[in-house]
């Protein structure tokens, strides 16, 4: 019985061997368990090449700036005494108007602009009423509900191009310290109130713009020399605390023998490089000209620059993700655009003719998209504002 006992242990050994070894002699391991991959998100939707979007406004606004939001588009108008707002959506890939005639702000107003925040945005607005010389800035979801009451910066103007927001959410609100030409730099909160002290950007200047360039903020303006309006810039890091300048002043337009005006600036991070244009007179005999000028991240100017890319006046320029584009009026009833490419080469791009007044334009970049935004009066006292991405040729 001893010698039977010990056959039968022996074979139940080596099964429990080869039942808890990882896989039998000198086998190949098992392929891995198929596990299916989660289906790719589908790219959120921009507009498509070709005609314009249009949507018809039943009153014509004075004044117009527009801005993208994580589901479409804001459009911010004044008509001088009422701010209202009017929201773009994608619905299935198309833009369809999802809210309109949104009254955001009664009073005395002026120049407009606006800028995205996240999922909100900011709209800064001149304003009459108390303080003349105030602006207020007004925080907005993407579905144009306020976010607490505007908050007001008296004895501050801020126009057009006066808000940025950088890498680091950073806010910037730039403004003239009315009476005076100083030029003031502020870094405000989500709700648009002011954070800390106000900087001084430029002693003396005027047209001033702000734009962000990845964690620092490029700063443009006009001021004479001779008797003759320049445009420059300089770039700066800026923070509650303080305004620490990387780039001092730089002269954008060299030429002493011509005047700018108007000038804008935007910055590509893909490429690191600048791109400003103004408006040039005297233009000769074609009139007053519309002139760019490319420069890398010293704001040293690049080869084969400043060159002209139209005739007319009020330039605008915006950075995509893969080119400039730049829009400008011809006259009232005309508008004329182009592609710059980060080498400099220029690419014309077509714009729908317009039949009555051209009322406002703006320029604005969502997901990597630029495309302009502009307000066509009508005969009937409306307006048509059209979303066109102005695709290359």
């Amino acid at each position: 019985m001893r010698t039977l006992g010990f056959l039968v242990v022996v074979p139940l050994l080596a099964a429990c061997r080869f039942g808890f070894q990882d896989q039998p002699d000198a086998q190949p391991p098992p392929p891995p368990p198929t596990i299916d991959a989660p289906p790719d998100a589908p790219p959120p939707p921009v507009l498509a090449c070709g005609a314009p979007v249009r949507f018809a406004m039943a009153k014509a606004p004075t004044f117009m700036t527009a801005t993208g939001t994580t589901t479409g588009y804001n459009l911010i108008t004044s008509d001088g005494t009422n701010v209202r707002g009017y929201a773009y959506n994608f619905v299935g890939g198309t833009l369809v108007a999802q809210r309109g005639d949104v009254s955001l702000y009664d009073g005395p107003t002026g120049e407009l602009t606006t800028i995205a925040n996240g999922d909100r945005s900011l709209v800064g607005v001149a304003t009459g009423a108390p303080d003349p010389n105030a602006t207020s800035v007004i925080a907005l979801s993407d579905q144009l509900m306020p976010f607490g009451t505007p908050a007001t910066h008296d004895a501050w103007v801020g126009g057009i191009g006066s808000l940025a927001r950088n890498t680091t959410g950073t806010l910037a609100f730039l403004g003239t310290k009315v009476p005076s030409t100083e030029v003031d730099a502020q870094v405000i909160a989500d709700d648009g109130s002011a954070v800390g002290p106000a900087h001084v950007v430029i002693p003396d200047g005027d047209a001033a713009t702000i734009t962000a360039t990845g964690a620092d903020f490029l700063v443009t303006w006009n001021a004479s020399i001779d008797g003759r309006p320049r445009m420059f810039a300089a770039v700066h890091s800026l923070t509650s605390d303080s305004l620490v300048t990387k780039i001092s002043t730089q002269t954008i337009n060299t030429d002493p023998a011509v005047e700018a005006f108007n000038g804008r600036a935007a910055y590509a991070a893909a490429s690191d490089t600048y791109l400003f244009s103004w408006m040039q007179k005297p233009g000769g005999a074609s009139g007053d000209l519309i002139m760019i000028s490319l420069r890398d991240r010293n704001l040293n100017e690049l080869a084969g620059m400043p060159k002209q890319v139209g005739g007319g006046n009020q330039p605008i320029v915006v950075a995509g993700k893969d080119d400039y584009l730049v829009a400008w009026r011809i006259a009232d009833t005309q508008l004329g655009a182009a592609r710059v490419k980060p080498d400099g080469t220029v690419v014309p791009v077509a714009i729908e003719n317009t039949a009555q007044t051209v009322l406002g334009m703006d320029l604005v970049v969502r997901e990597g998209q630029p495309a302009l935004v502009w307000l066509e009066k009508d005969l009937a006292g409306g307006a048509t504002v059209r979303f066109d991405p102005l695709c290359s040729p």
